[in-house]
């Protein structure tokens, strides 16, 4: 295998020396200087570090984001790892924006704009400007959606009413990226939106915001799908959530998903169709009152392991060489990663099962769920037992099944 270091000079020189040329040509260069199994590394050890660094010239930091984009074109930018550098970069230089009043937010610099350009699939939009143009002037639109001009707290006469807002920002939500602001109202008045019943009727789909949360959930993973398939499922009938169940199997094993996973396993908020107490004649005071950690892990989670594992073993094959040797994967490359991320949340299950505070996605479970969960993820730990994680995660799985044995005898 060519070695990195061999490639860091050329490249550092080649990008330095291109920052007038289109990127659609800087990429195409880049992708002929450097093979298919290095791009990743060289990626990793040259152009993050580039993005990463304020001191760097700006149309240089532009060129390597646009570099990281590319390279992973053809897939969903979900399965980019480097995604959530993207996501990292833009909430730093967001965080700062909390003291700006939402009606006249900040102006972001050129590489900023581009990240968020990346981030809102508009990456190929930016294929017929070399850096130093974009610098320069940025050609893109970046004027603020309308809807924002009308969204000031201290004013009561916002011309929209909660509602309305509400469902504009979703609906910007399923197009693309929404800004920090956008976000932040969005989440104060999202407790005004109802959720519409689904019926027999609606030959055209689920009715809005319903036929647009995968949409939403993949355009915005973080805080937005949270809160709104939080909503979404604490309000539904079991049709609706129906919706958000294919929604959360089928997400990516990416760093957003897991945490969306992650957060809404610790929600114990009481779904409000069923925050009737069940009880008998024989023990009236028994009740059970199923929570969006408890349904959404009955209803999904084992389905969305075995998502993970299915895709993990897909990129796995991928990555092996087409004449059949048996090359151990790159515990830094992209499948190496997704493997490290999915032992730890599988770990953070498994840790979290007796905690009161973490654990209320395990409240109700009986051994039979149980078992068919830590099936998944053991199968998943032994095959790849050989990296730290997945052997960390065996190690507790092991552990943690002695110990409940030795209680029950």
């Amino acid at each position: 295998m060519d070695s990195v270091e061999s490639y860091l000079k050329p490249v550092e020189e080649f990008l330095s020396g291109t920052t007038s040329s289109p990127l659609s040509d800087v990429a195409h260069t880049f992708t002929q200087i450097v093979p298919d199994n290095v791009q990743f590394q060289v990626a990793l050890n040259i152009l993050l570090p580039i993005t990463r660094t304020a001191s760097n010239a700006e149309a240089l930091r532009i060129q390597a984001v646009y570099l990281l984009w590319y390279i992973y074109r053809d897939h969903s930018l979900d399965v980019n790892p480097f995604k959530v550098a993207f996501q990292d970069l833009l909430r730093e230089e967001t965080s700062s924006y909390d003291s700006f009043p939402l009606s006249k937010p900040p102006e972001m610099p050129p590489f900023m704009l581009a990240v968020q350009a990346v981030l809102g699939g508009k990456g190929l939009d930016l294929a017929p400007y070399s850096p130093t143009a974009l610098v320069s002037k940025w050609p893109l639109s970046t004027a603020p959606r309308p809807l924002i001009h009308t969204v000031r707290p201290e004013s009561q006469d916002l011309g929209l009413d909660d509602t309305q807002i509400v469902e504009q920002l979703l609906r910007y939500a399923s197009e693309s990226v929404l800004s920090l602001s956008e976000q932040k109202v969005l989440v104060k008045l999202l407790p005004v939106l109802g959720i519409p019943p689904l019926t027999n009727q609606q030959e055209e789909g689920p009715p809005f915001p319903l036929g647009h949360l995968s949409k939403i959930v993949s355009n915005n993973p973080g805080t937005v799908a949270y809160h709104v398939m939080s909503r979404v499922i604490s309000l539904s009938p079991s049709q609706c959530r129906e919706i958000c169940w294919d929604i959360l199997i089928s997400l990516p094993p990416t760093l957003s998903s897991f945490d969306l996973w992650t957060r809404l396993l610790s929600n114990d908020t009481v779904l409000d169709t069923l925050k009737t107490t069940q009880e008998t004649d024989e023990n009236p005071k028994d009740s059970r009152k199923d929570t969006v950690a408890s349904t959404s892990r009955k209803e999904a989670l084992a389905l969305f392991l075995a998502h993970c594992e299915s895709t993990i073993d897909s990129m796995f094959a991928e990555e092996r060489p087409v004449d059949g040797r048996n090359v151990e994967i790159d515990p830094e490359g992209p499948c190496g990663l997704v493997v490290l991320h999915f032992a730890r949340f599988g770990l953070a299950l498994v840790r979290s099962k007796g905690d009161a505070r973490r654990g209320a996605w395990s409240i109700g479970m009986d051994e039979e769920e149980w078992f068919a969960l830590t099936t998944v993820l053991q199968d998943f730990a032994l095959r790849f037992v050989r990296f730290e994680a997945p052997c960390e995660l065996y190690r507790a799985l092991t552990s943690g099944g002695q110990r409940e044995a030795e209680l029950r005898s």
